[in-house]
């Protein structure tokens, strides 16, 4: 269900979703970030062109698959549900990771292009397609439909989203070169390692979760992340199958059982009625013999 985007709100959301689930984010990012901080220190120290343009590249591919990661925070905490576990963020991402991936190529390469050429391009595209990491991950769309559908989301509330992507922007970018320069200072290319990956793992998680918070304020449709904290239907199915064996073994039982009651019971008579019968015969044996004895006498 979709509400109104307000910037204050967003923002606060955002950082309460980082501070209540740190520790997933942070572990996660630290994975998910790794390659591209070694790669980018390793290139630097040869070619720092080459280290930013392999930084640059990676960004986009790496952003949009952390996005996805990050995406069932964001739905547990709407939805009431269990805090996400690094398990569950992985296994809501294992079936399009190749889509993240490709999606993100592609949006880094006209994010470039249009940043190079003129800029405004590049503004207003990295603004419409904010929400294409969480429509492949939510929504189950294709790479080209995702981002047509993050357009349609953002259409009518776009200077909203360029302002709250600014102002978290800045913010991120701001403790990124703080992060870095601490590395730097340790000198060498551990020192760039180190400020590189220290600066993207911290700063990774506000970044991830935004666009999925974006996508269900405009109205986004959640359909392949349990909330959580619910019974699975298999054990619900279960369950209910267990209390109707539980209601046919109250007193009373089955009709089965009660048709075996009801032959036990009429064994049972029929076996009493043929031992009174022999009773009887007995009984009137002697009385016969006494008969039969008068009339000789």
């Amino acid at each position: 269900m979709s509400r109104d985007l307000a910037f204050r709100r967003v923002l606060d959301e955002v950082w309460a979703h980082y501070r209540g689930n740190a520790g997933p984010l942070i572990s996660l990012a630290a994975v998910v970030f790794l390659p591209v901080a070694f790669l980018t220190a390793l290139l630097e120290n040869s070619s720092p062109v080459a280290g930013i343009l392999t930084q640059l590249l990676l960004s986009g591919p790496t952003t949009f698959l952390y996005a996805g990661l990050a995406a069932p925070v964001v739905v547990r905490a709407r939805t009431g549900g269990l805090p996400a576990e690094p398990g569950d963020m992985l296994d809501s991402v294992q079936p399009i990771a190749s889509s993240l991936l490709l999606a993100g190529l592609i949006w880094v390469i006209v994010a470039v292009i249009g940043f190079a050429a003129l800029v405004v391009p590049g503004v207003i595209w990295v603004t419409v397609t904010l929400l294409t990491a969480s429509t492949i991950t939510l929504e189950r769309r294709g790479v080209i439909e995702s981002f047509g559908r993050s357009r349609d989301l953002v259409r009518g509330n776009g200077t909203t989203v360029f302002a709250i992507l600014l102002a978290l922007g800045v913010a991120l970018i701001i403790a990124g070169l703080v992060l870095e320069a601490i590395g730097n200072a340790i000198g060498g290319a551990a020192g760039a390692f180190i400020g590189s990956w220290l600066a993207a793992v911290l700063t990774a998680p506000p970044a991830g979760l935004l666009p999925t918070v974006v996508f269900l304020d405009l109205g986004g449709e959640v359909e392949a992340i349990e909330p959580g904290g619910e019974q699975p239907e298999d054990e619900e199915d279960k369950a209910g199958e267990e209390d109707e064996e539980d209601k046919t073994a109250e007193p009373g039982g089955s009709d089965e059982q009660k048709d075996d009651e009801d032959d036990e019971a009429g064994e049972g008579s029929e076996g009493e009625q043929r031992t009174e019968g022999r009773d009887g015969e007995r009984e009137s044996a002697p009385a016969e013999d006494t008969g039969a004895e008068r009339a000789e006498r």
